[in-house]
C-alpha cells in the first residue's frame, strides 16, 4: 500500500515546510509528500515543492488539484491520495494518515473520507460522539482522502469549476451514482477555513457571491432545476445528519433576486412561461458573449463578417447548446470573418431572456469570462413560408441534434435554400484556415499547463 499526500500552496513556504515536517515525522505508512505551488511568482517557492503549476488565469485550487492528480499518478500507483493545503489545521502527532486509511480499509465502498471539523463550517462536518465515522453527502474541496480505485471508475473533480464551490458536491454525486459513498472521520479532527482567493482590491463578500452564483448556474444547467433532489436520491441508501446538497442549494439561491431565479428556471423548463413585468434586457443577462438583438423586418443581418452562418438551437436542450458552443463555437474562436447568427423564434422558442440566460450559462461553463464568441442573435418574427428570405441573408446553416427529432426544425434548413453543414467536421472542411490558428489555451482553457 502507498499513500500520496498532496499539499497545495501559493508561495507560503513557512507554513508549508512546517506541515511537511510534521507529516514526515508522524506518518508511519509508506507515503510520498507532493508539495504543489500554484503561485505566479516562483521567488517564494518552498524548498519542499515538487511541482510548480502557476495559476496565471485564476482557475482555482480545484484545477491545481486535478493537475496534480494527473501528474503524481503517471509514475506511481497509489492506493489513496490525501489533499491538503498549507492552511489546513490538523494534529499530525497522532498519525492522521494512518487513522484515515484504517477507516477506509475497513469500508471498501468508502470513496472519500474527510476529517470532521469541530466548527461545523461545512454542512455535515461536525464530529459525532461515540462513533468512528459518519456518512456525508459531500465534503469540502480540501482535506479529503480519496480512494484511487474510485477515481479510476468515476473520475475526479471538475477542473472547470474555477471558483471551487460545488466541485466536491458534483464529485460526491458521481460517486453515489456508482455505488460509492462519502464520509467524515469522527476520530480525526481538523479545520480548513472555507475561504476563496480574493483578487487584490476585490470585496471578499462579492467574490463569494460570484462563486456561489456560478456553482448554482453550473448545477442546474447540467443536472436540472431540481438537482439537489436528484443528488439526494442518489445517496438515499445512507443516513445524514445534514443534507449538504439541500443546504448548498438553499444557500446559493439566496445570491439571486426572484426575477433572476425565474429566468434560470425558465431556461430549463419544458415550456418556459413568459415573465411578468419588465424583463431584464437580453444584453444584461448575457454578459459573456456579444449578443445583438435585431428587429429588422427586412431580414438584413448587420454584420461586417464575410461569412454568416445560421444556427437554430432549442434553448431548453442542453445537447443543442453544448454542440452549438462547444463544437461549432470552438471552431469559430478568433474568426472575425465568420459571424455565428443564432436564430430565436418568438413563436416557437422559450422567452428571449430565458434563451439568453441559457446560452450564457453554457458559454460561462465552457469558456469562462475571458473568451468572447461573436454572436448575432436574430429574433425577427418570420413565418415559415418566409424562411427563404432569411436564407438570402446567410451563407449556410448548421445542424443541431434537435433537427433530427423535430420535423419543423429539419424543414427549416431545407427552406433556407443554402448550404447545410450537418456537423462540425463538414464545416471545418469547408471553411478556410483562420488568420491566427487557435492555441491550445483557446480551445481548451486550462490545458496549457498540462501540455507544458
Amino acid at each position: 500500500m502507498r499513500i500520496a499526500i498532496v499539499i497545495t500552496t501559493e508561495g507560503r513556504s513557512t507554513s508549508t515546510d512546517h506541515l511537511v515536517q510534521s507529516l514526515r515525522e508522524h506518518t508511519r505508512l509508506p507515503h510520498d509528500i507532493h508539495v504543489v505551488d500554484h503561485s505566479v511568482d516562483p521567488s517564494n517557492l518552498s524548498s519542499s515543492s515538487n511541482f510548480w503549476f502557476p495559476d496565471r488565469h485564476g482557475r482555482g485550487e480545484v484545477w491545481v488539484q486535478c493537475t496534480a492528480m494527473n501528474a503524481i499518478r503517471t509514475s506511481t500507483a497509489y492506493d489513496y491520495v490525501w489533499f491538503l493545503n498549507d492552511e489546513f489545521a490538523v494534529r499530525t502527532d497522532t498519525d492522521p494518515v494512518g487513522q484515515l486509511v484504517e477507516i477506509m480499509e475497513k469500508n471498501p465502498k468508502m470513496a472519500m473520507l474527510c476529517p470532521s471539523d469541530p466548527t461545523g463550517e461545512h454542512p455535515g462536518s461536525m464530529p459525532q460522539k461515540g462513533i468512528e465515522w459518519h456518512a456525508a453527502t459531500d465534503t469540502p474541496h480540501v482535506g479529503f482522502m480519496v480512494r484511487c480505485t474510485a477515481v479510476d471508475e468515476v473520475g475526479f473533480l471538475n477542473p472547470k469549476l474555477r471558483y471551487c464551490v460545488g466541485a466536491s458536491i458534483e464529485f460526491a454525486y458521481n460517486l453515489y451514482t456508482q455505488g460509492w459513498f462519502v464520509a467524515y472521520a469522527d476520530t480525526v479532527r481538523a479545520h480548513q477555513p472555507a475561504s476563496i482567493k480574493t483578487p487584490p482590491g476585490q470585496d471578499p463578500a462579492r467574490i463569494q457571491a460570484i462563486s456561489e452564483r456560478f456553482a448554482f448556474d453550473y448545477m442546474f444547467s447540467n443536472y436540472g432545476w431540481e438537482w439537489s433532489t436528484a443528488f439526494s436520491n442518489a445517496a438515499a441508501g445512507h443516513e445524514f445528519a445534514v443534507n449538504g446538497f439541500m443546504a448548498s442549494h438553499g444557500k446559493w439561491s439566496k445570491c439571486f433576486t426572484a426575477d433572476e431565479l425565474e429566468i434560470r428556471r425558465a431556461a430549463v423548463a419544458d415550456e418556459a412561461p413568459l415573465l411578468q413585468g419588465n424583463p431584464v434586457p437580453p444584453t444584461e443577462v448575457q454578459p459573456t458573449a456579444e449578443v445583438f438583438v435585431e428587429e429588422n423586418q427586412d431580414v438584413v443581418l448587420h454584420s461586417d463578417a464575410q461569412t454568416k452562418l445560421l444556427v437554430w438551437p432549442k434553448y431548453d436542450s442542453a445537447e443543442d447548446l453544448e454542440i452549438m458552443l462547444s463544437e461549432y463555437g470552438r471552431l469559430l474562436i478568433n474568426r472575425p470573418d465568420i459571424c455565428l447568427c443564432v436564430r430565436h423564434d418568438p413563436e416557437r422558442d422559450v422567452e428571449i431572456n430565458a434563451a439568453c440566460a441559457a446560452m450564457a450559462l453554457v458559454h460561462e461553463r465552457l469558456f469562462g469570462p475571458d473568451v468572447d464568441l461573436h454572436i448575432l442573435l436574430v429574433n425577427d418574427e418570420i413565418p415559415a413560408d418566409k424562411w427563404w428570405q432569411l436564407g438570402e441573408a446567410v451563407d449556410g446553416s448548421l445542424v443541431l441534434p434537435s433537427a433530427h427529432k423535430d420535423a419543423e426544425r429539419a424543414a427549416f434548413h431545407e427552406a433556407l435554400q443554402v448550404q447545410v453543414f450537418p456537423d462540425v467536421v463538414a464545416l471545418r472542411n469547408a471553411i478556410s484556415a483562420p488568420s491566427r490558428i487557435p492555441s491550445l489555451e483557446d480551445l481548451f482553457p486550462g490545458m496549457e499547463q498540462l501540455a507544458g
